[in-house]
């Protein structure tokens, strides 16, 4: 090799060995700020905050869009409404067909019974009920659906009921009374509610009482109301209770919109105020007692009882209220005048050793929020009720109430409670105690059911009511009692309790 190409090599070989070098030093403190940016500035925060918005929000957005696109047809339903110690109301919906019997026994009996041929009429979404009348008190019985015409590859409607005790049957010791309550439920994709397989199986109630939002029409997008009723009704725990238990059903905000009766205009007149409520008809009302005070009342509201242990008053909290934001006096109305008196007609006629009223929002004072809809910003009309049951010193009252997405139990007078149950099946939320009235329990981040047993008396003790809370944190778990309450009508009187300190609004 001559010696020139031999100086080209050595020179591009020290040329090789200088790139080297340079590549692998390390760049000084000043060129490394320059060529690498900080992890934290907004170029890379904005996209990290969307991400982990999206991976919170992802599973509300999957609720969202199967409920928006979950339709199903329901096309064979039947469901128990209310039962009373000589007759039962059965609601039946079936697509396709003209019309429908019903066919009944007693107990084993080979002697079935069957009711006239009626129309299902399409107007009404071939939905109607019947009632089966008269039946023998305390009694168990079957009952199946014929439809014509008949689809032979549809699976039988079918069902069972117990009807309760006569009250003026006093020979005859009333077996005690059990009922299960609770309120704020929506159904959750590839999780059903399963819960009312556990409350059938474990608890065996005579009556489920849900206090309002039974479903979410408005939440987290607004879906057609006989959807949302569908969706629920088609779950299969919830089908199968139903046509073995009594479900009667209030209506709060979400069978209409969040907050009804916040803003001008949401009354009882209002369009979407009347969709809804047709609806709530069709499938709710239709199936709850006609109130027996008022039985052509526009208002929704119903009482039923059982034997001479408990009588339920269930109010209609949305259909007549005044609008929430105006300032709370005496002319500030939750219920309306109609229904307000049949309440009070209701208490004084009562023989029941317990009075139970069930509210879809919260009794007490405690429960303040930013949107008082519940009592706490009509506070002159319940006490107006509270003064009234003082003055008249009914004893056995206990109030009832849902809403808030939090349990607790309230103590609004000295003598009454307020059992307040929710959510069943909906987001959890934190509590809220404004701390105006005794609390004996707040408890949230959980889901919850309450539970009502009440015993007859003895000769020489009281009928006595007890009170169980039960919770559970996710879907899948079956609930834990938490807490427990019993109660006799003589703790519950007003002349015995100490005088009442009273939450007022300051403009009375």
């Amino acid at each position: 090799m001559d010696s020139t190409l031999r100086q080209r090599y050595q020179v591009a070989d020290k040329k090789n060995k200088d790139d080297r070098s340079s590549a692998d030093a390390q760049p000084s403190a000043s060129t490394y700020v320059k060529t690498h940016k900080s992890g934290w500035d907004w170029g890379t925060i904005l996209p990290r905050l969307f991400l982990l918005a999206c991976l919170g929000l992802s599973p509300i957005f999957v609720w969202g869009f199967h409920r928006y696109t979950y339709n199903p047809e329901l096309r064979r339903a039947v469901a128990l409404g209310s039962i009373d110690h000589q007759s039962a109301r059965i609601w039946v919906r079936a697509l396709g067909a003209s019309s429908f019997r019903l066919r009944y026994r007693a107990g084993e009996s080979n002697d079935w019974l069957a009711t006239q041929w009626e129309t299902l009429p399409e107007a009404l979404e071939h939905t109607t009920t019947m009632v089966l009348s008269p039946l023998v008190p305390n009694k168990l019985y079957s009952f199946e659906v014929d439809l014509r015409p008949e689809d032979a590859s549809a699976a039988r409607l079918n069902g069972t009921f117990s009807t309760f005790p006569s009250p003026t049957d006093s020979t005859t010791p009333s077996p005690p009374f059990s009922m299960s309550f609770g309120s704020c439920m929506a159904v959750v994709p590839y999780f059903p509610l399963t819960l009312f397989d556990w409350i059938r199986d474990n608890l065996q109630p005579h009556v489920f009482l849900h206090l309002g939002d039974f479903i979410y029409s408005d939440f987290p997008f607004r879906i057609p109301f006989s959807q949302a009723y569908r969706q629920v009704m088609d779950d299969p725990a919830v089908s199968s209770f139903m046509r073995h238990v009594p479900l009667l059903a209030s209506y709060d905000d979400h069978e209409i919109k969040n907050d009804w009766g916040s803003v001008v205009g949401e009354n009882h007149t209002h369009a979407l105020f009347e969709e809804a409520v047709k609806q709530y008809d069709l499938y709710s009302t239709i199936r709850n007692p006609v109130p027996r005070l008022s039985a052509e009342s526009t208002t929704r509201f119903f009482n039923f009882s059982y034997s001479t242990l408990a009588d339920v008053f269930v109010l209609d909290t949305r259909g007549h209220r005044s609008l929430t934001f105006l300032p709370d006096s005496p002319s500030k109305s939750l219920m309306g005048s109609e229904q307000k008196q049949a309440l009070k007609r209701w208490l004084l006629g009562s023989k029941s050793a317990f009075k139970l009223i069930a509210s879809s929002v919260v009794w007490s004072a405690n429960a303040h929020k930013r949107i008082n809809d519940g009592w706490a910003g009509y506070l002159h009309e319940r006490n107006e009720i509270l003064d009234f049951v003082e003055e008249h010193d009914i004893e056995g009252v206990v109030l009832l109430s849902g809403d808030v997405h939090w349990a607790a139990v309230f103590q609004p007078r000295p003598w009454t409670y307020e059992l307040e149950v929710s959510p069943l099946r909906t987001f959890p939320l934190p509590a809220r105690d404004a701390g105006l009235e005794p609390t004996h329990l707040l408890h949230d981040k959980a889901f919850h059911l309450g539970h009502i047993k009440v015993e007859p008396g003895t000769a020489s003790s009281s009928p006595k009511l007890t009170y169980t809370l039960f919770y559970w944190r996710f879907f899948w778990e079956n609930p834990a009692p938490l807490y427990t309450l019993t109660l006799t009508p003589e703790q519950l009187r007003p002349s015995t309790a100490s005088k009442a300190t009273r939450v007022n609004n300051s403009s009375k």
